[in-house]
């Protein structure tokens, strides 16, 4: 095992990486939900729940290959991911709520603001649980 402390640069490859797979999740959700309301005419709520259904797979398979490297068994690290992605949505989607109803904010500009919290609650997850080592708690 290496004991020497990484580098910086090597702490901040896997946050960037993560950021970079966020950012195409990003555009490729937002592009899903702010379509399906547009041309779809579909609800602020039906097109989150479409819009991140499909980014799910695509965030997946980028973060357990390319962001966290991930060697373990794929089965396990899927049912990990699922539960983390189900706690990170609840959060989105409460504030989607919060701020659409509650707020009465746009909710264009709430899709995007709701993002925040699915965003951080995704990585602290990811890296800790979803696709931890068995050297790493």
């Amino acid at each position: 095992m290496n004991t020497e402390p990484r580098t910086l640069g090597q702490k901040l490859c896997r946050p960037l990486r993560f950021v970079s797979v966020g950012v195409v999740n990003t555009v490729v959700g937002l592009s899903i939900i702010y379509s399906a309301m547009a041309v779809f005419k579909l609800t602020s709520e039906a097109a989150n729940v479409l819009g991140y259904s499909c980014a799910l797979l695509l965030s997946f398979v980028l973060n357990k290959r390319w962001t966290f490297r991930h060697q373990g068994q794929c089965l396990a690290a899927a049912g990990r991911f699922s539960l983390v992605i189900l706690v990170a949505y609840g959060a989105n989607f409460t504030t989607l709520i919060l701020l659409t109803k509650g707020l009465e904010l746009n909710p264009y500009l709430a899709q995007a603001v709701a993002i925040i919290p699915y965003t951080l609650l995704t990585y602290v997850g990811s890296r800790y649980f979803a696709f931890r080592t068995n050297n790493r708690v």
